[in-house]
């Protein structure tokens, strides 16, 4: 049985823009567990790396968003 893989970079950040497109022109970070105690970010888009904001690092180190 045929298959095939495909590695879509950061995932998580691109599903949340294309289900709220009015999101695409702002910087989108996925924080990482649950809602409570979100401690990290999981992915980011490349406007959010930019501005330094990186997977893994913490939510108070990224400057509290």
């Amino acid at each position: 049985m045929p298959f095939a893989c495909i590695f879509v970079s950061d995932f998580p950040a691109e599903a949340i823009l294309r289900a709220e497109p009015a999101l695409r022109s702002q910087a989108v970070a996925v924080p990482e567990g649950k809602p409570l105690r979100r401690r990290k970010f999981l992915r980011s888009t490349k406007s959010v790396r930019r501005a330094g904001i990186e997977p893994g690092m913490t939510k108070n180190s990224a400057g509290g968003l």
